[in-house]
């Protein structure tokens, strides 16, 4: 079966570590937006329980680059989660 175009570039940089960079943000911004839907948890919410502004907290889930660990520690404590990393 042919790969499609999309597969083909997903393919060409599955090992580019800033394509793979991307994705590993995005995989984290979508899952502090599971946990604030499943806890009915607002941006606002977030903000102050961070002690920021919510606009903050907004930038950080359009475009987390630069993003820590100590950062998604602070917010997975704000969220009353915690954060596991796994390589797989």
């Amino acid at each position: 079966m042919k790969q499609t175009q999309f597969e083909q570039l997903i393919e060409k940089w599955k090992d580019d570590p800033e394509f793979v960079t991307e994705g590993v943000f995005l995989d984290i911004t979508e899952e502090i937006c599971r946990v604030m839907d499943e806890k009915n948890i607002s941006k606002d919410e977030l903000a102050e329980k961070l002690g920021v502004e919510e606009i903050w907290v907004e930038k950080l889930l359009d475009d987390p680059v630069g993003l820590t660990i100590q950062t998604m520690v602070s917010i997975a404590i704000a969220l009353g989660v915690s954060v596991k990393i796994q390589f797989v």
